[in-house]
Formats: C-alpha cells, structure tokens, sequence
C-alpha cells in the first residue's frame, strides 16, 4: 500500500488547530497569465484544503485525515510484495481467536464479534471477511482488502475464472476448487495475480451449494425369483466399486415403486404389494437403519417414476386401479406429508423412468410409445413434449447428472421377451430426440439406476 511519509522531529511542540481558516486561493499559470486552482491555502495556519477537505500541515504535522475517493491523493497496491508473507492493502487490528494456520489464513466473523479460521463447510464458519496476516491468536493485523504473498502457494493463472479464488472445505485454507457439494458455501474470496499471490477482495455475497445428489447409491424394495416381494434396502458408495451393503428395510415390502432425494433425505414412494400402494417411505442417507413413514400419495400406484430438484420430490404417473395414471404429484423433501398435486402429463403412462437436472423432471419409455415429456419443477404445471426415443421399449433404467440424461435398458415393445442392451441419452437443458450413447454389457429389463454427480 503507498503511504505518505515525512521526516520525523524530535521534542515537537503541540500547535492548537487553526479554528478559524482564512482561505486563499493558489495561483497557477496558463500562457504566462495566473489563473486560480481548486487548492487553497490558510493565511494564518498554512493548512491546505481540497474542495471541501482540509489537509492539516500545521507546524510539522501533517494529518490526511479521511480522504474522499475523488481527492486528489489516491491509495496504490503494489501488483507483489517484495517479501514472503506481507501485504499490501488494507490493513487493519482485530481480535482473531482461532489460527492454527498461520498468515494468508482465511478468517470469519464469530458471534462474539471476534476472527476465526473460515471453512466453506456450511454457513456457519462463513463468509470469510480477511486473511490473517500473522501468525497465532490475539490482538492480531488482518488484511481486509489487498493483495498478499505467500511463497508455499501454487496457484492458476487463468484463463477467466480459472484464476478464481475461493474458501476452501478444509479449516482456514484457500482454493482454486469450487466446494460444489451439498450445503458447502460458495464465496469468490479473489483471484491469483501471480503463482504466489493473490488479490483478495472478498465478496459478501455468497451461495450455499443445494444438490439432490450424493455419494450414496440406494436401492428399496423388489421382487425375486421364488416370486418374493422384498422389503429390504442395500446401497454402495459410488465412487468406489465393491458389493452393496444392507442398509435396512422399508415399511412396506413392495416391487416397481420409485425413490428420489434431497441430499441427506431419500424418499420411497408407491409399488405394487399385490395390490396398488400409496406409502411414501423415507430414509437418512447418511445414517442406515429402518425407513419411517413419511406420508401418502394421492391413491396407491405403481410402475410411476421419479425425480427431484433438491428441494421437491415427484412421483410421476404409474398404474392406479388398472388404469394408466398422468398425475404428477409432489412433497417437500424436508417434510413429512402427503403428496401435493403438481399438474398432469400428456401421456398415461407406467412402466416409466425418469431423471433431473436441479430445474427439469425428464421422465418416458413406455410400452406403445416412444414419447419424452418434461415438467419445471419450481413452478406448478402440465408437462411439455421434450422430443422422442429411438426406440419404443419400457422398464429401463435410468440415471443423469447435471446435463445429460441416460435411458438404458427394458423390454422392446417388439414383443415382450426382447431384452435391450441399447443406452440412449440426451441434453437435459434443450428439448429434442434422443442420441446412441451405447451398449450395456447385457441385455436386461426392469432395472434400476443412480448417479453421483
């Protein structure tokens, strides 16, 4: 940061302010005639004044005071520090309480009004407001705005938001990774000016990160070959490979139902226990044990699908009475209750999937028709025609991440012992037919899927 520096005296006396300034204009020169300036001088103090701003120069003192943006004094970061751990901004004395880090450590306000580390786990140890510039607890230097050296960071340098800067999930630290994970806050802190520097310049408004995906794969319900309808529930991690694990049982044993979540909340909701079912389950992702009851759907159906956007979850059409349904219906996933009439669909159908990016429900593949139809799922509506598969088939399996949908799988509706194999995709975001993606290993019918992100 550039500062205005003086000499320094010795033995100074205290001058008594000028209380009354005798204003003067200085002169300047424009073709050898002398025509005033903005600046002015006192007859009886020498003080100076810009505009309405006094600069106190009185008798070796000289006091800037707070200086308007729009003075002609001006404050000028250097582009690096010449050192390891410095800064220049600015800079200021707090009470830090926890620094376990040490300098260039991200820190946040805590109730107490007091500085701790920064973490983009959760609201609570956010937003970051500073970067520690020294090392330990107490009566410590921050800077608030400015840039800062640290020799042992590494950062990118574009191109655009490449160079971005962000909290990171790990206590006091910086990153260049968006922490994209659900309830972890989002906060651009500055961006990389140099492999070892920053400029940091912390914006107050930040995100809190809502998925509906996470790392657990579920799985509820089912139907074996003794005929057994099953109440059991297994799941994976799905960024590692291995064998499912029992997580516990739903309240109802039943087959051909559909489950959605938030991302701690994963809902169960209809199938077929010999007759139609209208339980909703609900389970703890993160925790296994039993599913609780979570509430009803409007009447019992099954072969219906479902989707979520995090906050809502859909059960989507199914089969009510021997009827096809075009119902779909909806709850908050963070509370427990019946379903919610949302709109209808064009078609009645069952023996569908369907998937989600965080906006659009994308649900089709039934027998007779090869039609795909999407719904918003923040506002209230009928569906809309999204575009069609390449082939006519149903009890696929299907599975998404943000942008791209998967079809795969089912039973052609050439005749009811073709099994397919075919895996078929499409952009979530724009409407239209459907692409090959490929071949799965087997041919097999009534699947069922998950996604990470």
């Amino acid at each position: 940061m550039g500062c205005i520096s003086s000499r320094k005296f010795l033995n100074m006396s205290k001058e008594k302010e000028c209380k009354s300034h005798k204003w003067i204009p200085l002169a300047g020169k424009n073709k050898g005639k002398k025509v005033p300036t903005a600046l002015f001088t006192c007859l009886k103090c020498g003080d100076l004044k810009v505009g309405t701003h006094t600069i106190k120069i009185s008798k070796y003192r000289m006091d800037m005071g707070e200086l308007p943006i729009n003075s002609v004094a001006g404050i000028k970061l250097m582009n690096s520090p010449t050192a390891d751990l410095t800064a220049s901004g600015l800079i200021m004395t707090a009470t830090v309480d926890t620094n376990a880090q040490g300098i260039g450590a991200p820190l946040f306000m805590a109730a107490d009004g007091h500085l701790d580390t920064a973490d983009a786990d959760t609201n609570a140890t956010s937003p970051c407001v500073a970067l520690a510039m020294e090392t330990g607890t107490g009566s410590k230097k921050i800077l608030v705005h400015g840039v800062m050296r640290v020799d042992a960071w590494n950062w990118t340098i574009g191109p655009g938001n490449a160079s971005l800067i962000y909290v990171s999930t790990s206590v006091g630290t910086l990153t260049q990774t968006v922490p994209f994970v659900a309830n972890n806050v989002f906060q651009p802190v500055g961006w990389a000016l140099t492999a070892d520097s920053v400029y940091f310049s912390p914006t107050m408004l930040y995100l809190t990160i809502q998925t509906w995906y996470g790392e657990r794969g579920i799985w509820a319900g089912g139907i074996n070959g003794a005929p057994t309808i099953l109440n059991t529930i297994d799941y994976v991690s799905i960024s590692s490979t291995g064998n499912a694990t029992d997580f516990g049982d739903i309240t109802v044993a039943r087959h051909s139902l559909a489950g959605c979540s938030d991302s701690t909340t994963g809902i169960f909701g209809g199938g077929d226990t010999g007759s139609d079912s209208n339980v909703i389950d609900y389970v703890t992702i993160a925790t296994t044990g039993n599913a609780s009851d979570f509430g009803d759907l409007l009447d019992g159906r099954w072969g219906n699908a479902a989707c979520s956007n995090g906050i809502r979850g859909f059960f989507i059409n199914g089969r009510n009475g021997g009827t096809n349904s075009n119902v779909i219906q909806y709850v908050t996933i963070q509370t427990t209750g019946n379903t919610t009439d949302f709109g209808d669909s064009i078609d009645n159908m069952y023996r569908i999937s369907g998937f989600n990016s965080q906006t659009r429900a994308v649900w089709g593949m039934q027998s007779a028709t090869n039609a795909i139809e999407y719904c918003t799922m923040s506002t209230l509506g009928n569906s809309s025609d999204f575009g069609d598969t390449a082939q006519t088939r149903y009890y696929t399996g299907s599975a998404s991440d943000q942008t791209r949908g998967l079809f795969s799988a089912g039973i052609d509706d050439a005749g009811p012992t073709v099994y397919c194999n075919t895996i078929e995709y499409i952009t979530i975001s724009t409407t239209g037919n459907s692409s090959d993606f490929g071949d799965l290993a087997d041919q097999i019918w009534d699947s069922c899927s998950c996604s990470g992100n």
